[in-house]
C-alpha cells in the first residue's frame, strides 16, 4: 500500500477488483464519497444528499446500503483504522541492518504521510 490517501486507496482497491458485484462497487463509491467529503466538511455538516451527489447515486441507493450517515462513516473509520494499522505494522518491522532510530523515523514518516493524506 504505497498510497496513503484512503479515498484513493479504496478506489484503486475497487478498480483492482473490477469484476466485483455492482453492490460492492456502489458501497465503495459511497465510502469514497464520504471519505472525500470529510476531508473538508465537519461530520455535523455532512448531509446524505451531499454524499449521494459526490457518489453520483440517489438517496434510495444510499439507504439500500446504509441505514444512516453514521453507519457509513463508522464503516469508513473502521477501514481507515485497519489501513493505518497495516501501514504502521509494515513500518514498525525492523529490517536487517536497520537501527532502532531508522525504524522510528520510518514509522513517524509513515504516520505523518497518512495523517496529511487523510486530514478530515
Amino acid at each position: 500500500m504505497n498510497n496513503f490517501s484512503y479515498p484513493i486507496w479504496l478506489q484503486e482497491k475497487n478498480d483492482a477488483r473490477s469484476a466485483n458485484k455492482k453492490s460492492d462497487r456502489t458501497r465503495a463509491l459511497l465510502k469514497v464519497a464520504v471519505a472525500e467529503l470529510l476531508n473538508d466538511t465537519p461530520y455535523q455538516d455532512l448531509h446524505i444528499t451531499s454524499i449521494c451527489e459526490q457518489a453520483n447515486v440517489g438517496a434510495g441507493t444510499f439507504y439500500r446500503y446504509f441505514p444512516s450517515k453514521r453507519e457509513l462513516t463508522e464503516e469508513v473509520l473502521e477501514d481507515v483504522i485497519a489501513k493505518f494499522s497495516s501501514l504502521m505494522s509494515n513500518a514498525g518491522r525492523l529490517k536487517r541492518g536497520q537501527s532502532m532510530f531508522e525504524l522510528l523515523t520510518e514509522a513517524n514518516v509513515t504516520f505523518i504521510k497518512f495523517a496529511d493524506a487523510n486530514h478530515g
